[in-house]
Formats: C-alpha cells, sequence, structure tokens
C-alpha cells in the first residue's frame, strides 16, 4: 500500500486523542451529570413530602400533636429560640394542623428589657396573643414603651397582659388604648399616648420608665 493510501485508511479510523481534548470531554461529562443531578433535586423538592401521619383521623392526628408540642411547664422566648417545633415545619398541612394547638395551648414567657421585648418582629411569637407572660427587667423607658406600642399598632404585635403591680397596669392600659384606635394612624395615636404620659408623670413623678429617654 502507498504511503497516500496508508495515509487515507490512517484518517478513516479512530483518530488518536490528545491530552487536551480528553479534558475538554471530562469536563462536558462532568457537567452534563451535575446538571442531571441538580434536576433531580429539585424534582424531590418540588413533591410534597408525605407522612404516614396523616394518613390517621383528624381527632389522632391532634392527640398526636398535642403529645409532641404542649409542655406542662412554660415556655421561655428568646432571641436564640427563633425555630419552631419541627412537627410545625414537616409540610403544610402539618404546619396548619399543629401550629395552633403550639401557640394556643401553651404558655409562653417573654423577657421584657427596659421596656421592650428580646424576641424580634420576625419571631414566631409576636404576633401569638395568647398564653405569654411579661417579665419585666430593667427600668423601661418611654421610648422603648413607645416602640413596642408601636409595634402592635402597625404589626399586631402581641402586647402585655395580666399586670401585678401598677407600673404593669399602667403599661396595660397604654396597649387597651392602641387596641381601640386601631383604626387611626399611629401619629394620632402616639399623641394620645405623650399625652398620656404626660399625665402619668405629673402623677407619680418617681416612675422612671415614664421618663421620655431615648435608648
Amino acid at each position: 500500500m502507498s504511503k497516500k493510501k496508508k495515509k487515507l485508511a490512517y484518517q478513516g479510523g479512530a483518530q488518536p486523542v490528545s491530552a487536551e481534548y480528553d479534558r475538554k470531554q471530562a469536563f462536558k461529562r462532568r457537567k452534563k451529570t451535575s446538571k442531571s443531578r441538580s434536576r433531580r433535586a429539585q424534582s424531590s423538592v418540588m413533591e410534597p413530602t408525605t407522612s404516614p401521619l396523616l394518613d390517621l383521623p383528624p381527632e389522632l392526628r391532634n392527640e398526636i400533636y398535642r403529645l409532641v408540642l404542649v409542655k406542662d411547664r412554660q415556655i421561655r422566648v428568646t432571641k436564640r429560640t427563633a425555630t419552631q417545633p419541627g412537627i410545625t415545619r414537616v409540610n403544610r398541612q402539618t404546619r396548619q394542623e399543629s401550629l395552633g394547638i403550639f401557640l394556643k395551648e401553651n404558655n409562653f414567657v417573654v423577657t421584657v428589657r427596659r421596656g421592650l421585648p428580646e424576641p424580634p418582629l420576625t419571631h414566631w411569637a409576636a404576633k401569638n396573643t395568647s398564653g405569654i407572660t411579661s417579665r419585666f427587667k430593667g427600668v423601661e423607658t418611654w421610648s422603648n414603651i413607645l416602640r413596642w406600642l408601636e409595634m402592635s399598632h402597625s404589626h399586631g404585635y402581641w402586647c402585655p397582659a395580666g399586670a401585678v403591680d401598677r407600673k404593669g397596669t399602667a403599661i396595660d392600659k397604654a396597649f387597651e388604648m392602641v387596641v381601640v384606635m386601631t383604626g387611626f394612624p399611629w401619629e394620632v395615636v402616639e399623641t394620645v399616648l405623650e399625652a398620656y404620659r404626660a399625665g402619668l408623670a405629673a402623677a407619680n413623678p418617681g416612675w422612671a420608665w415614664v421618663k421620655k429617654v431615648q435608648d
């Protein structure tokens, strides 16, 4: 066979693979595998999570929720306890069924420092208006109390209840005023509250918390 024919025959067969070509092909295979895994992961996330619990009768599910979620002691709410129990986050249905039991059938304790609750606005306790006991610490300042009152007016933030002293009663009454004036703009409500504060300070100057001190 002539050199020319040998060359043509060689070109018609499998070509030798260079190192650069091999690297490119390996990269393409890895990229394809990665995309395939990503699609499978997205598919598994989008599929609704099922649980044998949901096959049980509603009455039995509620009893199970109560056994898991309802405590015989007060639950302390802090900045660090920002997550809700796992059973309330399994899927949409278990959340709808169990979250109300957790929030309404437990008793929670929230520490109020200098007139402002510890949990942030994003905390799950922010809009729970029942079963919360306020534990006041430090000297409350009016600026903090006013901020708390505005949270209640604007976002439905929970308010204290069950006051055990004159100071707590005065704060309770301020929240009652905010509830009554729900339909009014905050600027109007704030004006009324400032007048209320001035009246308290005039009646008893010894109450340091009614002084308008900036936080």
